[in-house]
């Protein structure tokens, strides 16, 4: 008996901690909340210090010195630094959870010409990779399907997992091209390509 016990409390701990390690979505924000006397980095290479920054119903809608009127909850933030979220290019996140376990991988489709493959078909929005991006100041990406000589479109997403709604933010109307795409490889030659782009995934790999 005292071993089931000892079981149950183990098997009840261990579940707590999967829960408590789910991410929450936050609730609907009720009032404007200001943020007070950090440094704001605006995402252009400029900063303000001591910066004043509100944002209500969970958009921005002040950023700048302190001249501005706080409203609503304030936070003082004096002494840290404020970042508008981070953005991943070109990343397989969501396509993929475990590199060894082949039904997880969705990164790469077979063939080699594949422009018809869509990322955001394969995304999977509550993937635990994905899950982990948001604490660390990453709110969107670009999910880049890979392999192959075209592999596809990418697709822009938010990183929001458990809230049930649609992450897609764009989707992208150009292919993904890894390496340099000789022209007699590509069906229909020049003129098949009027009307679309080529995009480079990293500094290495070819834009036509």
């Amino acid at each position: 008996m005292n071993t089931l016990r000892h079981l149950f409390i183990v098997i009840t701990a261990i579940t707590g901690l999967s829960v408590a390690a789910q991410q929450t979505p936050a609730p609907s924000q009720k009032g404007a909340i200001t943020i007070t006397g950090a440094t704001a980095h605006i995402g252009n290479g400029n900063t303000i210090e001591n910066a004043t920054i509100i944002f209500e119903n969970g958009i921005l809608t002040a950023v700048g010195t302190s001249s501005v009127s706080a409203k609503g909850t304030i936070i003082n933030a004096t002494g840290k630094h404020v970042y508008p979220g981070f953005i991943a290019p070109a990343k397989s996140l969501g396509l993929i959870e475990v590199n060894a376990v082949r039904a997880s991988n969705d990164q790469d489709e077979i063939g080699d010409m594949i422009p018809h493959i869509r990322s955001i078909i394969a995304y999977n929005a509550e993937s635990k990779v994905v899950e982990s991006m948001r604490p660390n100041g990453v709110l969107i990406g670009q999910i880049t399907p890979q392999g192959g000589t075209i592999s596809g479109s990418s697709s822009i997403v938010q990183f929001m997992p458990g809230t049930g709604k649609m992450p897609l933010l764009k989707q992208m109307m150009a292919y993904t091209c890894i390496g340099q795409v000789p022209l007699e490889e590509v069906d229909g030659g020049l003129e098949s390509l009027e009307g679309t782009n080529l995009i480079k995934t990293t500094p290495n790999k070819h834009k036509k």
